[in-house]
């Protein structure tokens, strides 16, 4: 099914507190909005919650990990978060953070030899795209690697 944009009708915008930087990837989940985002100049990744009613911010927690502070677009299981945090380059290194949606801690994670923009949760495993999602991973949710192929379409994904 296809829908134009311009037959959409907007049913309401919410403007979210503080400063949200470059925003990466949005996800709903019941009553969070949750947001990545990247503050190139502070080299600082961050992933927020909000009230999905106010707009207020209720957490926030830094991602980097060395000199990968660069977080995509991410998905949301019953439990976790999964988010890919990279260099700020293509074609360099990732690592997909597990985190706890109760607590934000990292409960587990997994390095990748490339730049993993955007990533989600399908049949039980992870599926990511690289900068311009030219190349499409699949791994286990621990992390094994179980394929990575050429994107067949021009699309370039940034939060899938």
């Amino acid at each position: 099914m296809q829908v134009l944009l311009v037959t959409l009708t907007l049913v309401r915008a919410l403007a979210l507190e503080g400063d949200t930087f470059h925003v990466q990837g949005i996800a709903v989940d019941g009553p969070s909005l949750w947001v990545t985002s990247v503050d190139q100049a502070a080299r600082k990744g961050w992933l927020f919650e909000y009230s999905l009613e106010s707009g207020k911010r209720l957490r926030e927690v830094e991602l980097q990990q060395g000199s990968m502070y660069h977080p995509g677009g991410f998905d949301i299981d019953d439990d976790s978060l999964w988010i890919p945090v990279a260099e700020y380059r293509r074609e360099s290194r990732s690592v997909i953070q597990r985190r706890s949606k109760q607590t934000l801690k990292l409960i587990s994670s997994f390095e990748v030899s490339d730049h993993i923009g955007c990533l989600t949760i399908a049949g039980g495993r992870l599926v990511g795209g690289n900068w311009d999602a030219r190349k499409i991973y699949e791994w286990s949710l621990d992390g094994r690697q179980f394929q990575v192929r050429p994107n067949p379409l021009p699309v370039r994904y940034q939060d899938i």
